[in-house]
């Protein structure tokens, strides 16, 4: 997850982890493992984290679009399911089609 190319992972990080990153980031971006350093070498023990926190916002960043594709593919399949032509669609209200769906699981991303 260190090459990890998706989403921009700095995005999932915060302030604090962000400024860690960005001193190492030509480093740590062009890993494909993390070093075997120990914590009593400061300068190589920040870059093993700042390798760490992208490594770990790498792999955040995957999931969420991971996540966020199955979500948007599975209400699509439930409304399908649910209304699987316009006309059924016709006259109904949205807190009404919001009632229904969100009796499924997958509709708790609307929140």
């Amino acid at each position: 997850f260190l090459a990890f190319e998706g989403a921009d992972r700095m995005e999932a990080l915060d302030e604090e982890l962000r400024d860690l990153v960005a001193r190492h980031y030509t480093a740590a971006a062009a890993l494909t493992e993390l070093p075997s350093v120990a914590p009593s070498d400061a300068a190589q023990w920040e870059q093993f984290l700042a390798c760490a926190v992208l490594g770990c916002a790498a792999l955040t960043s995957c999931l969420k679009e991971r996540i966020d594709l199955w979500f948007v593919d599975a209400f699509l399949e439930l409304l399908e399911a649910t209304y699987p032509t316009s006309a059924l669609l016709e006259g109904v209200h949205w807190a009404e089609a919001e009632e229904v769906l969100r009796r499924h699981q997958v509709t708790g991303g609307l929140d």
